[in-house]
């Protein structure tokens, strides 16, 4: 069946209770990032050694956003405006890497690594998500070939609403096709078509995969390169791996 499993009553409940409003309520994490707070080596890793050192976050960001999203993941305190062990932890394993977009993968890696050792805001949820999702669809179709939308929009589609969980629904169907089939799902009969047409409208819009996607890819390859390691294939997966290029600032 695969997106062919999204209709009915269950999924317009579902789209509606999602983004029926003015907001879209994300689902399962894929990546640890928030609104302010998207790169590792020019963000995460100057922002946790000012807080160390006592200094304010450089002002060029919104800073009550990026304390909101570095405590969202057990980093900071922010009423403390301190670290917590786990961003300590972090910070020590990050000091030796320069805070380049070059160094991201690593810089992943290991807070990814320090997450799952204390399962900080769920890191191994993300894992075990991630884990799911690949035996479903490839790197190359979430990555290459669909422009990024469907890998922004799964942290959306894997939440529960009235018992129906529109992932699990689409796992357990048929292989879907890589790309999410928007203008399929408008023509669909509902209830309410007017309104399940607005949330559709505004749940793509919240996707943004311009400005998400390529932090969301090098986070989802430190996972696959901890779920190859495990099978023992590290080597194998980095032979060709290519991280999607951003200029460091």
């Amino acid at each position: 069946m695969g997106w062919e499993a999204l209709e009915g009553r269950d999924w317009e409940r579902w789209l509606l209770a999602v983004a029926g409003g003015s907001k879209a309520h994300s689902g399962r994490r894929l990546d640890p990032f928030g609104t302010s707070w998207r790169v590792l080596s020019r963000q995460g890793k100057l922002w946790l050694s000012k807080i160390r050192a006592g200094e304010p976050i450089p002002r060029e960001v919104r800073v009550p956003q990026a304390w909101s999203d570095l405590g969202s993941v057990d980093l900071v305190v922010p009423k403390k405006k301190t670290l917590t062990p786990f961003g300590e932890a972090v910070l020590d394993r990050w000091q030796d890497l320069p805070g380049e977009w070059t160094y991201e993968l690593p810089l992943a890696l290991g807070l990814l690594q320090e997450g799952i050792a204390r399962d900080a805001d769920g890191f191994r949820g993300m894992v075990g998500f991630w884990w799911d999702i690949k035996q479903v669809l490839t790197e190359e179709d979430l990555f290459d070939h669909t422009g990024g939308e469907t890998l922004m929009l799964l942290s959306y589609l894997n939440q529960e609403v009235d018992g129906f969980n529109p992932w699990v629904t689409v796992r357990e169907g048929d292989r879907p096709d890589p790309s999410f089939p928007w203008n399929e799902l408008e023509t669909r009969e509902y209830a309410e078509p007017d309104r399940a047409r607005g949330a559709l409208n505004n749940l793509r819009g919240k996707l943004d995969p311009s400005r998400r996607l390529k932090p969301r890819i090098v986070f989802c390859r430190a996972m696959s390169l901890m779920l190859e390691h495990r099978e023992g294939k590290t080597a194998e997966y980095l032979e060709g791996l290519e991280l999607p290029h951003r200029a460091s600032r």
